[in-house]
């Protein structure tokens, strides 16, 4: 397996891992998350420091952190099997999911940081904590990286499925040796 394929089977594992499991953590005890002690719940506020919507259950939260549990986690964990598996047969199919994944990730980013932005231009409200570490830190730096890898996973899928295959330098000297 090449090391791209490993850094994507890593992202998708990582990313199955975190929507199912955390972020599933979220939803299924956003409710009592301030009155819990647990160990994922102590994460959840301190995350909250960097985006309050997390602590006041907001509906918009909620829904895309439903979506992203049911959809985009175990839809990760499928694009990590069929990577995982290295088939040449599965190929067009990795790349559809990573194509799939990676547009779903970038749209609930976008979403993400917009509706804070328009919150805070049009009504005044931030949701975020103006410290660097909650604002640049957690708030932005953690939440990026949703849009800058699925980014570059997205044009490399495209450039798989719309460009034919170079030939192998071996084809294009024995081809040279025929003319």
């Amino acid at each position: 397996m090449s090391t791209a394929d490993q850094l994507c089977l890593c992202w998708f594992v990582l990313c199955g891992l975190l929507h199912c499991f955390f972020e599933g953590f979220w939803i299924s005890n956003h409710q009592s998350l301030a009155t819990s002690q647990s160990f994922f719940a102590h994460l959840w506020k301190e995350y909250a420091l960097s985006d309050a919507r997390y602590m006041i259950s907001d509906p918009f939260v909620l829904t895309v952190e439903t979506l992203t549990v049911y959809i985009w986690g175990p839809l990760s964990f499928l694009t990590a099997f069929i990577i995982a598996s290295g088939s040449k047969k599965t190929r067009k199919i990795r790349e559809i999911l990573q194509i799939i994944v990676s547009v779903g990730h970038l749209y609930g980013v976008a979403l993400y940081f917009g509706t804070c932005y328009f919150a805070e231009q049009h009504t005044g409200v931030s949701y975020s904590r103006p410290e660097w570490l909650y604002y640049w830190v957690y708030y932005v730096g953690l939440n990026i990286l949703w849009a800058i890898v699925p980014t570059v996973l997205l044009f490399s899928s495209v450039r798989s499925i719309c460009l034919p295959d170079a030939p192998a330098p071996d084809a294009v000297e024995k081809q040279k040796k025929i003319e």
